[in-house]
C-alpha cells in the first residue's frame, strides 16, 4: 500500500507474510487522527463524517443510524464539528422531508455527508439489479420522491434517466390512447438494458 512502487512488497515479503513470518511495512503513510466531537455508533465512536456515513449504511448499523439521524444527533454532531454548512442545512431539510420514508432519508443524508458514497439502503448498493430485486421500492426510488430529491442533488444519473424515460412512456401511451398493464409496465420501467 505504499505510494512509491519501489517500496511495497515483492513476491519474498508476501512469502514470508504468508508463511507467518514477521515482515516490516516501511514508509507506510500514517494516517492522520481526527480530532473533535464524535458521535457514537453500536458502541463504536466516530470523528470523520465520511467514516461515520460508510459505517451508517452498512446493514448491521443501519437501523441504529437511522434512529440517530430521525433524532436530530447526526445533524447536531455535524454542527458541532464545524462540518461545511451547506451540507449541514441540507441534512436538516432531508431529514424534515415526510414525504419520504425514514430509510430513504437516511440514504440520502448520507449521500449528502459523504459524496463518494452511492445511494444505498440498509447495507445493499441500489444498483440496476437491486431495482429488479426489489421491483417495488425500485419503482419507488426511481419515480417517487427519491428520484426527485437524487435529481435536485445532480446524484445517480442512472436513476434520473430512469426517471426521465418513465415520465416519456407514459406521455406517449396517454398520447397513444394506449392502455398500460400497470404491475407489468412497473417491472419493465425498472429495466435498465433493452435485453432485460
Amino acid at each position: 500500500m505504499a505510494r512509491d512502487p519501489l517500496k511495497r512488497w515483492a513476491a519474498p515479503q508476501l512469502f514470508a507474510w504468508l508463511k507467518g513470518e514477521p515482515v516490516s511495512a516501511e514508509d507506510m503513510p500514517e494516517r492522520p487522527v481526527e480530532s473533535g466531537p464524535t458521535i457514537a455508533l453500536n458502541e463504536r465512536s466516530y470523528t470523520s463524517p465520511d467514516l461515520f456515513s460508510l459505517a451508517a449504511a452498512g446493514s448491521d448499523n443501519w437501523n441504529a443510524a437511522r434512529d440517530l439521524a430521525m433524532r436530530g444527533v447526526v445533524a447536531t454532531w455535524l454542527s458541532e464539528r464545524k462540518f461545511d454548512s451547506r451540507t449541514v442545512a441540507e441534512v436538516r431539510r432531508l431529514l424534515s422531508e415526510q414525504s419520504l420514508a425514514e430509510d430513504f432519508r437516511l440514504a440520502l443524508v448520507l449521500m449528502a455527508i459523504n459524496r463518494a458514497l452511492p445511494l444505498t439502503l440498509k447495507g445493499e448498493i441500489v444498483t440496476p439489479a437491486w431495482l429488479l430485486s426489489y421491483p417495488q421500492e425500485g419503482y419507488e426510488v426511481v419515480t417517487g420522491e427519491v428520484g426527485k430529491q437524487l435529481e435536485r442533488m445532480d446524484r445517480e444519473s442512472w436513476i434520473i434517466r430512469l426517471r426521465a424515460r418513465a415520465v416519456v412512456v407514459r406521455e406517449r401511451a396517454k398520447l397513444l390512447e394506449v392502455d398500460l398493464d400497470e404491475e407489468r409496465l412497473r417491472t419493465v420501467l425498472l429495466a435498465t438494458s433493452r435485453a432485460n
